[in-house]
C-alpha cells in the first residue's frame, strides 16, 4: 500500500474589495497558480515508471464574490510507493508553493501543516510466503488470490516499527521542521 501525506496549506494575501484589485494581493490567484503548477511535479519530476499521485482535494477562500479574501486554504494529498521519492515530491510541493507566493507578492510566507501521514507498506517476502502457505493449508488454493499494489494507505506499516519506545517517523521534508 502507498505512503500518504495530507498537507494543509495557508496562502496569505491582502484582501480588499473586488472593485479595487490593484490595492490587494489576491490569494485566490496565487492558489490557482499553485494548483496548476503542482501538476507539473508528477509530469516532470517523477520518473515515468514510478507511481505518484498529487491531489489538491480542497481549495477554500473567501465568503463573497465581490470581496478578495485575506487567505486561501488548500489541502493536498500525496501518495507513492517509495518513501524517498515521497519526500522528494513533498519537497517539490513546498518549493513550488513558496515560489508562487513570492511571485504573487504574498505579504508573508505560506503556512504548512501535516494533517495526516503514513509510510509505504512493504510486505516481507518470507513472512508473506509463510502466511500464504498457512492460509492455503487452512482454506485451500482456490480461496487465495494475489492482491495488487493499492494506492490506498493505512497506518499498518508502523506496526512493524513498534519496538519499545519507537514512534512514527515523519516523511515530510526536514527543511520545514514539521511533523504529523
Amino acid at each position: 500500500m502507498a505512503a500518504a501525506t495530507t498537507l494543509g496549506v495557508t496562502v496569505h494575501g491582502a484582501g480588499g474589495h473586488g472593485s479595487m484589485p490593484a490595492q490587494t494581493v489576491d490569494p485566490v490567484v496565487i492558489a490557482a497558480h499553485v494548483v496548476t503548477r503542482l501538476q507539473s511535479i508528477v509530469a516532470r519530476e517523477v520518473p515515468p515508471e514510478e507511481t505518484v499521485v498529487v491531489t489538491v482535494g480542497k481549495l477554500h477562500a473567501g465568503t463573497q464574490g465581490n470581496i478578495i479574501p485575506h487567505s486561501a486554504e488548500l489541502e493536498i494529498n500525496v501518495r507513492s510507493f517509495d518513501d524517498a521519492l515521497h519526500r522528494q515530491v513533498l519537497a517539490a510541493i513546498e518549493r513550488i508553493i513558496r515560489a508562487e507566493c513570492e511571485a504573487g507578492r504574498s505579504p508573508r510566507p505560506p503556512e504548512f501543516r501535516v494533517l495526516s501521514e503514513t509510510v509505504a507498506m512493504h510486505n516481507d517476502p518470507v513472512s508473506t510466503a509463510r502466511v500464504r502457505e498457512a492460509h492455503r493449508q487452512c482454506f485451500g488454493e482456490a480461496r487465495l488470490f494475489a492482491m495488487p499494489r493499492l494506492n490506498g494507505s493505512e497506518d499498518f506499516p508502523y506496526f512493524g516499527k513498534a519496538e519499545a519506545g519507537a514512534s512514527a517517523v515523519t516523511i515530510f521534508p526536514a527543511s520545514t521542521g514539521l511533523s504529523a
